[in-house]
């Protein structure tokens, strides 16, 4: 099982929870967390969400890359945090997340009903190992989700969309660095002290 750091939120956490009325910030334990899926859970994290100054270094890093990205796709995406702050920012024509778990889908949409966005926001339960990417250059965000061998398989289920379109792979907490480099990513981003790289195949 793959491991997350130890979450760190700020006031612009506790306040976005607190001001909005969502349910983001409560992390949910390994051993409490529920696969639709028979042996899903043995490769997932406990769910934490992003602290929001991490987010601001995603958006900025993804900026630098001067992509026009038609999608933010949060793989892994628990409650929800992160699609509904950027999909607030409107930098993303559309943002989609997805999430194993049925049961942080269904408080994910919760939060999306109450929380008003400039652009669409979608929520599906699915396993990243069969999930497809949607057809269009996208920003695929990953908190560390799962570990070394779904992070593999989900790569080589969209190989083909990563050749085709261009999608850049904004990794936070990358652990498993070498897994998207032996699918032939380049790293075109890298934030040693926050952990976070952006990869994209060249």
């Amino acid at each position: 099982m793959a491991q997350k750091r130890l979450y760190d939120p700020d006031w612009r956490d506790r306040w976005f929870e607190w001001r909005n009325g969502l349910d983001v910030e409560a992390k949910v334990p390994h051993e409490r967390l529920t696969a639709t899926a028979p042996g899903d859970i043995a490769f997932a994290t406990s769910y934490q969400p992003m602290a929001i100054r991490t987010l601001k270094a995603v958006h900025a890093a993804a900026a630098r890359t001067g992509i026009a990205f038609r999608r933010f796709v949060d793989i892994g995406c628990g409650k929800g945090k992160a699609c509904l702050w950027t999909a607030r920012t409107g930098r993303f024509p559309a943002c989609l997340g997805i999430d194993f778990s049925a049961e942080l889908v269904a408080i994910a949409e919760r939060n999306r009903r109450i929380f008003p966005t400039p652009v669409p926001v979608e929520f599906r339960v699915a396993n990243a190992r069969d999930f497809r990417l949607p057809d269009e250059t996208s920003l695929v965000f990953l908190f560390n989700p799962f570990d070394d061998e779904m992070l593999d398989l989900f790569l080589e289920t969209n190989a083909v969309h990563f050749r085709r379109r261009g999608s850049v792979i904004a990794y936070v907490y990358d652990l498993h660095r070498e897994v998207p480099a032996a699918h032939g990513f380049r790293t075109v981003h890298d934030d040693p002290k926050r952990r976070l790289s952006l990869h994209r195949i060249m």
